[in-house]
């Protein structure tokens, strides 16, 4: 049965995984593993050598992606077939009853949201819940023996050396090991103390033994990082740190380059987007109450607490939340509880952010039931709960949360949502031989609805979990690549211009004439002495978006819109106009939007946040291109334009309104007054569906979100 549900996981996983490169570090992670080249710190080599023999299946360029995104698909499954043995090992016998829980356990975690999010794109958490999982497994097949088979520990000892060489998170399990090391089930600390020493004296030379061979086992386990400084030597085009000396290969495994969060204060990062969080999450104290109050409010409610209910009892939509109402909240199904979390119980309209997911409380209850009636000993009890607190609520601690984070950070806690699947299979164990106890054939059914919760988690997260039609990231880097001319130079900023750009050109090999930088990664200097080359040899110079906004001190204006990009033009004029507005290069801005941008967006429509803030960087180029056009007297070449826009990205893909009455208006303009009805019509519609939505908000609720109903009033009486 374990080998059966990790199959249909990785059926699951296969057939939801993103069909080439994500967001984030996906693209990083595929170039890296790809070409053998050495990737952001401190590096996760072992995942890195175990992608790359998946890669080699890859008939084409093309499909280098998709196989490297099954490398963790595969993780997902093994993972999940592991959990499911786990749970069994944790009981302390097995019958049918235990079976079927176990089954729901490893089932709910397979379908959870972060877990599911992992399994479908190349990331290294997929594979670093797999190395958590062997090495619990082992540890507890280990202590279910009854303590008597060395190998098992030396393996455990390696599989340890190797997971660190994937990612850190796997030493969390530690706890948890060490736990299972020294003590057995029924023990008083007295007999333990004294079945130490007794075992100390009696076998204490093949203690040592072993001791010593886990130990060497351990370091042959981080003999994968022997790899990072003979690739590193070897002049990789990705070369992030140059760990090719002793001194920054320790600097590289170190993270030497990154900030040190604090165990305290825990307020410790403050920029211009996080002050104004602040005195929201501290309540406007900055004293050790005003710490506290972070801490609990923020740290562990909203960037824990948030997360786990995310998995096991639902999530209002796919937006990122910075503590609003309605963005990234939890959410039950149950409209009265919905109601005062987001402000109606009602499903929101197509029009608002998709991905909402509900179950009606149930694996939360489950795993509640099974947190307070753990049917195993007391030991294993344990095993879980130290997975579950140094997994979750430790982590926490430790990472301490800035204010402002980039983006969602559920992932680093996946290893206590495997230790709360755990608990939901205990719940089911302990729910059914109650209800067996009464009546028999209750008993059955309830085994029967308890196998259906997975299913409604299941069927819930589909939508949002099938990328298997999302191309968005790869579009990204083709538009970018392709609006820049043969043998130009681009600077980039950040992970998601930068990571899809790399992966564009060290995997599928296209693009490969454009010489690209990231900023940050070369340091200002070198980007100093690579524009100066670039302009003293007449080669054309580029940035993204993100990097002409890091760079504007160096531009000071002298730049140009060319499609998806902004070329630096050292004979533009210094105008106060050029400052608030940078000028379109007509000819080429043209020639870039019409022939070397397009788009391939899912049937649904369904983008998430950072893809439509790409598309929406798409359209304002457009939309500022039509223009010029139209004010040009181009009105064919206008038309052109805007057509091909919308059959690619259609303003439905938007949740901005403005956005999309802007489209509008501009298809109106440009005398395509059959699409601009359309999309008028769709608008309206749309508003006035939301409209709908909020009459059921309370009075408070409806001032937190005054400025989207008031656009939403503004755009349903719009003609």
């Amino acid at each position: 049965m374990g080998w059966a549900i990790g199959c249909v996981a990785l059926v699951i996983y296969l057939l939801t995984m993103a069909p080439t490169v994500s967001f984030w570090d996906c693209g990083e992670f595929i170039a890296t593993s790809y070409a053998l080249e050495v990737g952001h710190p401190p590096g996760a080599p072992f995942y890195q050598l175990v992608a790359h023999l998946f890669t080699l299946m890859a008939a084409t360029p093309q499909q280098v992606a998709a196989w490297s995104n099954a490398c963790s698909a595969v993780c997902g499954g093994v993972t999940v077939a592991l959990l499911y043995w786990i749970i069994l090992l944790l009981f302390d016998h097995r019958t049918t009853v235990t079976r079927i829980a176990a089954l729901v356990g490893a089932a709910c975690y397979m379908v959870c949201d972060t877990a599911w999010f992992s399994a479908v794109e190349s990331e290294v958490y997929a594979m670093a819940m797999l190395m958590a999982a062997l090495i619990v497994y082992c540890m507890l097949r280990w202590y279910a023996d009854g303590k008597q088979s060395p190998r098992l520990l030396v393996l455990t000892a390696l599989l340890t050396g190797l997971a660190v060489c994937v990612h850190l998170m796997c030493l969390l399990t530690l706890p948890a090991v060490c736990l299972l090391l020294v003590v057995r089930d029924g023990q008083t600390v007295k007999s333990w103390w004294s079945d130490v020493v007794e075992h100390f004296r009696s076998s204490w030379s093949h203690d040592v033994a072993v001791a010593m061979l886990c130990i060497v086992m351990f370091v042959v386990g981080l003999s994968p990082y022997a790899i990072v400084p003979i690739l590193a030597t070897s002049g990789p085009r990705i070369n992030s740190g140059d760990p090719s000396t002793v001194e920054r290969f320790v600097e590289y495994v170190g993270r030497e380059q990154y900030e040190k969060a604090p165990l305290y204060p825990r307020m410790w990062r403050y920029d211009d987007r996080s002050i104004e969080y602040a005195e929201s999450w501290s309540g406007g104290r900055d004293d050790a109450a005003g710490e506290l109050t972070y801490y609990v409010s923020y740290q562990l409610g909203y960037m824990y607490g948030r997360y786990l209910l995310w998995n096991f009892c639902g999530r209002q939509n796919r937006m990122q939340g910075y503590g609003g109402l309605q963005n990234g909240q939890f959410a039950t199904g149950i409209p009265l509880l919905d109601r005062m979390i987001v402000g109606s119980g009602k499903t929101p309209p197509s029009s608002m952010p998709g991905g909402r997911a509900v179950y009606y409380l149930l694996p939360l209850l489950l795993g509640l039931i099974g947190l307070l009636n753990p049917p195993a000993r007391r030991v294993r009890a344990w095993v879980v709960w130290l997975l579950f607190l140094f997994g979750g609520l430790l982590l926490n601690i430790y990472l301490n949360h800035p204010i402002y984070e980039p983006r969602e950070r559920d992932y680093a806690y996946v290893l206590s949502f495997f230790a709360f699947s755990i608990w939901i299979a205990y719940g089911v164990a302990e729910v059914v031989e109650w209800v067996g106890r009464h009546s028999r054939r209750i008993g059955v059914w309830t085994a029967a609805v308890a196998l259906g919760v997975p299913l409604l988690m299941g069927c819930q997260n589909w939508d949002s979990h099938d990328r298997s039609e999302w191309q968005t990231a790869r579009d990204v880097a083709c538009n970018i690549l392709g609006s820049c001319k043969s043998g130009s130079l681009l600077f980039s900023v950040g992970d998601n211009d930068t990571f899809p750009l790399w992966y564009i050109q060290e995997v599928e090999h296209l693009y490969g004439d454009v010489e690209m930088y990231n900023i940050n990664l070369i340091g200002y200097q070198e980007f100093y002495d690579k524009i100066y080359e670039a302009v003293a040899a007449g080669r054309e110079v580029y940035f993204t978006d993100y990097a002409k906004s890091t760079a504007e001190y160096v531009l000071q204006a002298r730049s140009v819109q060319v499609g998806y990009v902004n070329k630096m033009d050292l004979n533009i004029k210094l105008t106060e106009e050029n400052y608030k507005t940078p000028p379109v290069d007509i000819e080429e801005g043209y020639y870039n939007l019409t022939n070397n941008t397009s788009w391939h967006l899912p049937k649904s429509e369904m983008v998430d946040e950072t893809a439509e803030r790409f598309l929406q960087t798409y359209w304002e180029r457009v939309q500022r291109l039509a223009i010029e056009l139209l004010f040009d007297g181009q009105k064919e070449r206008a038309q052109t334009l805007l057509v091909k826009a919308v059959h690619e990205v259609p303003d439905s893909v938007f949740t901005d309104m403005e956005q999309r009455a802007k489209i509008i208006y501009l298809l109106k303009e440009s005398g395509l007054d059959s699409l601009s009805k359309c999309a008028a019509l769709n608008l309206q519609a749309d508003a006035i569906k939301e409209l709908d939505y909020y009459k059921g908000f309370s009075t408070a609720d409806r001032r937190l979100l005054r400025s989207r109903i008031e656009l939403c009033e503004v755009y349903s009486t719009v003609d």
